[in-house]
Order: structure tokens, then sequence, then C-alpha cells
């Protein structure tokens, strides 16, 4: 009994189910205008889940059925030429490829059951522009859309042009890209609603059959959006995915008829970015791990799908590190010498590689420096060698420094960090010495302190630097004063000025100003004044009428005292300019590009009689703070902007011409002067101005020094230089600078790297003149200041 109620049950439940099956999209009576590459597409879709296999479809021509055409097509399946296939869930899709040949009755049979069938029919009727076209005749050209367009006005139905879109039917789009299409149909009176539909061809791996499959869009609002106006449907894609790959297409639909768009292929593609190695690394560049700061190099590189990175030592191709997208190598294991590495970076699309020649030390081989016979201006260093063999070493290079004198015994840190920014340097052959490995060093600077340090050269491999030795030079007798000079500054005052000495030479320094109108007197009876600091001092006194002013100046510290020339004042010689005063006086320091400026303001008529400036500095952190230097700014250098009643001026320049001991921070006081052409001084400026230097070196050494002499015998005078510089071997345009000194700094150059260098005078004020005589050179950023000539 239970097993017929059940049966009972099952079946009415088929019943049900059955009878709530429906047609979600049916086939309508339509009338499609004939368009040229655009197939005509059935859709049959149930409202439940059914296989795809129990849809099937029957076609039934309009015409004779003995019409040959018709006979090549009646069968419907396995005729790719005549029609085709898409399946979806509950769905499938007949594609009729030449609809203006297969006009007629199309039925989608869908089997629920063996008993129970559901069906859709609906005829299409193609419409084609009466003067019917001769396809013999080849004067006749194709449809064109237009005019199908109007064909489309006329029977009221939607028609596509894809013209509009032409620029879409094929895109290779690359994942993550996005990919865009519009559908424009003419105006229609009644409403247009459109569909996007998607195909494409699919198995579930390479072996399995491909099914082809279609997929209506929907706008999601986020990856997929879809654009609607009364006449118009756009289509937009981001970011694209590989399964978004297939055909397109736009489907208009009124109450009489429908077009379909031709296919808008979108081909996604692996994203393909070759690998590329990034410009912290640069290709055959030399790297000194001692100067350099460096102790791995890391090569990262970019490229789709992520590169393998390798590093290989170039003399026997092993594989020192290997990793994705990034590889770090490492010189603790690695021999010393000058080694040749290879990053290489590569992905399926291909591979690049940079070359990365490196100097590595011989830790192992330390020289102990010794300094013996210290004079003031000298001193005798000796070294010797731990493995004894003095014969392998082809040179060798001391390395110098003045420090503060208030320096004392350097800590661990110090003696370890070692910018080669802040020595000067020595080249040693000791052939030259017999191999005695003692060497003299000469033109130091009495009552000074100096650190030295050592390296001997096996070839182009260095050892380890030496030990460091602190020297203190003797003190001696001061520097005799040079350009004593003078000039009435009014009835009451007269003003002596002249140039310092490059040291004190010792411990307590100063000027004494001698002075006399009678020169009959001795000397130790003429008036005197004692001047500290500045190398300046005005007199309160007057010149009788026919008397002239003799003055002297003496330098003096511990160890004595020297007088300079005599310098003889007339009357006369009163300075008849107005004087005008320094204001605005302001400076400020670029650790990162080693520059510093100053600025002023100044009449503006000032211009017409100052000969050059004087800036006055000294370093408040040093305990001689009482010597004051002074550098000397031409007129030629400076930046002016014109602004009436004053003029601004600007003077920037390497922080290096400051003649300055070592010290890792400086706080300078600063006065600034200028001279007229007279070569009177005139007065500082009121108040001193403070500025901090710091010694902040970029480890990638990234900058030349560069000085020269005067040439002489030229038929004319110079004005100028300039100066043309680029790396070697490169297409890259010169970069010029000008100057009017013979000095220059070259900053922002690449680390590491060869660079040729054009110096040329000038012989007019306008740089216009190229003429005179150029000279080139190489030098490579390594050795910042202290190159290598090639």
């Amino acid at each position: 009994m239970f097993v017929v109620w059940f049966i009972y049950q099952l079946w009415m439940f088929i019943q049900g189910t059955t009878l709530a099956i429906s047609f979600l999209r049916d086939l309508h009576n339509l009338t499609v205008v004939y368009k040229p590459n655009a197939f005509v597409y059935h859709i049959c879709q149930t409202s439940h889940h059914i296989n795809f296999k129990r849809i099937r479809w029957h076609y039934e021509s309009l015409f004779d059925q003995t019409n040959d055409t018709d006979t090549h097509c009646k069968r419907l399946f396995n005729n790719s030429d005549c029609f085709d296939f898409y399946y979806g869930t509950s769905t499938s899709v007949l594609v009729v490829k030449e609809p203006d040949m297969f006009a007629g009755k199309y039925t989608c049979h869908v089997n629920i059951n063996s008993t129970y069938e559901m069906i859709s029919s609906a005829y299409i009727d193609v419409k084609l522009p009466l003067n019917d076209m001769n396809e013999y005749d080849e004067s006749m050209g194709m449809y064109n859309e237009r005019e199908l367009g109007k064909l489309a006005i006329q029977y009221h139905v939607p028609f596509i042009l894809d013209e509009n879109d032409a620029t879409t039917f094929g895109r290779r789009v690359q994942i993550g890209g996005a990919f865009h299409t519009k559908c424009q149909s003419v105006a229609s009176p009644y409403p247009i609603q459109f569909l996007w539909i998607h195909l494409k061809n699919t198995s579930a791996d390479e072996h399995s059959e491909r099914i082809k499959t279609i997929h209506f869009i929907q706008n999601d609002g986020k990856r997929i959006k879809i654009q609607e106006t009364k006449h118009s449907s756009s289509l937009s894609v981001y970011p694209v995915e590989l399964a978004d790959d297939g055909d397109y297409i736009c489907i208009a639909s009124n109450t009489l008829g429908r077009s379909f768009s031709s296919i808008r292929s979108l081909i996604v593609s692996e994203r393909m970015i070759y690998p590329r190695i990034r410009e912290n690394l640069h290709n055959h560049t030399q790297i000194d791990l001692q100067h350099d700061g460096i102790r791995d190099l890391l090569c990262i590189a970019d490229g789709y799908p992520e590169a393998d990175v390798v590093w290989i030592r170039a003399s026997d191709s092993n594989f020192l590190a290997r990793n994705l997208t990034r590889a770090l190598l490492r010189f603790d294991q690695e021999m010393h010498g000058v080694n040749t590495y290879i990053c290489e970076a590569k992905n399926k699309h291909g591979s690049t590689k940079i070359f990365i020649s490196v100097i590595i030390p011989d830790n192992q081989t330390k020289p102990l420096l010794s300094a013996t016979d210290i004079q003031s201006r000298s001193v005798l260093l000796t070294w010797r060698v731990s493995n004894g063999r003095y014969d392998r070493f082809n040179h060798f290079i001391i390395y110098y420094r003045r420090l503060p004198t208030s320096h004392g015994e350097m800590n661990e840190e110090e003696m370890n960090i070692i910018n080669i920014q802040d020595y000067k340097q020595v080249l040693v052959d000791p052939r030259t010495t017999h191999y005695s490995f003692t060497f003299r060093m000469m033109d130091l600077i009495p009552y000074t302190k100096y650190e030295f340090r050592l390296k001997g050269f096996v070839g182009a491999t260095p050892s380890a630097y030496s030990n460091s030795v602190l020297v203190k030079t003797v003190e001696t007798v001061p520097e005799k004063v040079e350009n004593l000079h003078g000039y009435v500054w009014n009835e009451t005052a007269v003003v002596v000025h002249w140039t310092p000495p490059n040291s004190t030479n010792g411990p307590n320094f100063y000027y004494v100003l001698y002075y006399t109108i009678n020169t009959s007197i001795p000397f130790e009876q003429w008036s005197h004044v004692i001047v500290r600091t500045y190398p300046f001092y005005v007199l309160t006194l007057t010149i009788p009428s026919n008397y002239l002013l003799f003055t002297r100046i003496a330098t003096v510290n511990a160890k004595g005292s020297i007088l300079s020339d005599f310098h003889i004042i007339n009357r006369t010689l009163i300075n008849p300019h107005l004087i005008s005063t320094i204001d605005k006086f302001q400076c400020s320091s670029n650790e990162k590009n080693h520059l510093f400026s100053i600025q002023w303001s100044i009449d503006y008529e000032s211009r017409l009689y100052i000969k050059k400036y004087i800036l006055y500095y000294v370093d408040v952190t040093e305990t001689n703070n009482d010597f004051i230097r002074q550098l000397i700014i031409p007129i030629t250098s400076l930046t002016i902007n014109k602004q009436h009643p004053y003029d601004l001026y600007k003077y920037e320049f390497n922080n290096t011409m400051f003649n300055l001991n070592y010290n890792q921070q400086h706080v300078l006081r600063l006065h600034l002067a200028f001279i007229d052409h007279n070569d009177n001084h005139m007065a500082l400026t009121q108040s001193a101005i403070y500025c901090t230097l710091a010694r902040k070196y970029a480890t990638d050494k990234d900058f030349i020094r560069l000085s020269w002499m005067k040439p002489t015998r030229l038929p004319a005078n110079i004005y100028g230089y300039t100066v043309k510089y680029r790396p070697v071997h490169s297409n890259q345009s010169w970069i010029v600078k000008q100057t009017n000194d013979t000095q220059i700094s070259l900053h922002e150059l690449r680390p590491i790297t060869k660079y040729e260098i054009i110096l040329q005078p000038y012989f007019n004020s306008s740089y216009t003149d190229s003429s005179g005589p150029s000279t080139r050179i190489e030098v490579i950023t390594d050795e910042t200041g202290n190159f290598l000539f090639k």
C-alpha cells in the first residue's frame, strides 16, 4: 500500500514541475533588415534548469523546397557553413549565418520528458533594398549601412550602425587592461531594448571536447558596466580577466524587429612585460667596497610574469644567488681582486643582464704606518707590510686631512668610517724610494693637526687601510702680511686693511698695526695698536697738509713676529663715493649638493664702483676662533635681481671653497665687505650672521672637482671657461657649465661612472667666441676629487 502511495506522489510532483516550466526567452515574429557580416541569433531559454541537449531546433523555408540552397542547409546540425549553436544554463542559441537566404519559420523544441514537449515558433522576415544587387556586376558597390539604416527607419525596426564602433571589432587586451565597445542604433518610434551576449569556445582541459557557450552580460556596477541611452548602449569591462576572452554581440530589439551587431572579438592575453633591472644598478659600472659603503648588491627586476633573478660570477659562471624578482649578492666569501659579476633577469618573454665590476680589498693585508721627524711643514712617514712581500705592491696611496686643533684621539667608529672626500691623496711609487717604504710629506701647515692613512695596491686590488696616525706639526713664526692698503675715510679717520695669512703658524696670534707721519723717529717709537680677528682697522687721526702716513703690519704668535712692507697713505686718497650699506645679509647651506649660498641687498648705484666683495669667515667650533679667513667674490660670479632702489645679490658656490679643518659640523661666523675700483676696503656688515655647515656626502660619490692653470701665450685675454661633460660612450647630449674661475665642481653625476670632460677658454665676455683651444680628459666618479685619468 505504501509503494502505491509513493508512486502516486512522485507522479504528481513530476506533473507539477513540468507545468511550472516556461520560457524566459522565446521566439517572436520579427522583421530584420539585412546586415552584411552580421548573423541572426535565435535564443531559447527555460525558466528551470534543463540539460541543453533536450533543446532542438527546426527550420522551414518560405521558399520552394526544391531550391538548391535550402537542400544544402536542410540539416541544422553539423552544418557550420550555414548554422551554428551555442549553449548555456537551460539555454540554446541558433546562429543563422546567412539570414537573407534563410528567412522562414524557426522552431525551438524543449523535451521535458518522454510525454511532454514545449515549443516556441516564429517567422523571421529579412528585408533587403528593393534595388537588389547583381553580384556579377563589378560596377555596383556593397550595401551601405546608412542606406540600410534608412530602410530600417522605414519599417520602424532597430538597425545597429557598426561603422560607429569599427575599432573594437577585434581587440587584444592584456589581463588587467580595459575593454570598451559601443552599440548605436538608428532612431525608432518604438522603445528599444539592448542585450549584450558573450559567446566563446570552452573546454574543461586541453584534451576534452570544446563547447560553444553563451553568457548574458549583466551590469554589476563594478567590473562590468553597461550604460544606455535611448538609441545606444555601451559595454565596459575593467579589469579584464582571462574568462572575458571571446565574442561580444549587441542585440537591439523593439516590438517589431531586431538588429544584431557584428562580432566584437576580445582576445585576452597574459600581461607581457620584458624583464628590466632597476636603476639602483647601472651596467658596466665599477664599485669599490672600501670607499662606497657597500657590503652587498641587491639586483631587483620588474617584469611579468615575475622575473627569475640570478647573480653569476663571470670568471667561472658560478651561480651565487638566485630568487624571484630580486637577488642579494654578498661578498663575505668572495676572493679579493677586481671581479666581474653578472645580474641576469629572465622570464618567459625574454632576459636582460648587467655587468658590475667590484674591487674587493685584501683585508688580510694591512700596512702598519708610523710618523717620525715632525717639522713645521713636513713629516716623515714609514710603513711596513705584515706579509713582508714588498715587491708585490706596484704603488701606495697616502690619505691625509687637517683636523681641528682640539681634536682628541679618534674612537673606533671614526677609525672605521672613511669618507674619501675628506682626504687629499698622494701616490707613492716604491721604485722611486728603492722600496724603502718611507716618504716625507711636504708643504704642510705649521701648528696644525693631521691624520694620515695608507694602503697598498697589487695591480688594481687594494690592501686594507693602515692604522690612523695623528700628527701635529711644529709651530713657527707667522707669515708675512701681503696687500697692505689704506685710504682717508674722512678728516679724522683713516682705514687700513690687508690680506690675512693662510695660517697662524702658532698659538696666541694677533696683528700689530704700526703708523707714523714722522719718519725721522726710530721705528720703535712709532705709534702702534694691537688688532685681533679682522684684518681691518680704522685709525682715529688727522693727516696734516703736506704729510704722509706710513704704515706697517706685524703678525705675531708665540714663536715671534714678522713685519710687512711699508705702505704710504696720502691725504688726498679720500674715497669720493657715497658709501653704501650692505643690508639683508643672509646665508644658507645645501649639504646634499655641497652648496653654500649668501645673499644681500645694496643700493643699485653701487654696482658702478664696486670691484669685488670679500666674505670673512671663521669656524667658532675651533679653539683659535680669532683667526679670520677671507673668500674673494668676483662681481662676474653674482646673480643680480634688480629691484629699485636696491639690487638683490646672490652668490652660490661649492662649500669646499672654505679653507676649513675637517670636522663633522662647522658653525661659521660671517661678515661681508666690498672693495671699490681704487682697492679701498669699505666697512664690514654691522653684525655677523651664523650658518651651520655639515659634512654630508652621497655614498655614490656623485660629484667631481676640477681645477686648472690659466693658459699663457694666447692671442687674446681670457674672460672665462666653458666645461662640457657627459658619460663616455653615451648618446647623451653634453651638459654645459660656465665659470670665471680656474676651478669648478660638477654635481649630480652617476655613481662610479667614467665621464669625458672638455675644457675651453673664451675670448669675449659674452661667451660666444668658441675659437679658444680645448683639452679633453676622462675621469671616474669613484674617487671624488682625485680621479683616474685615462
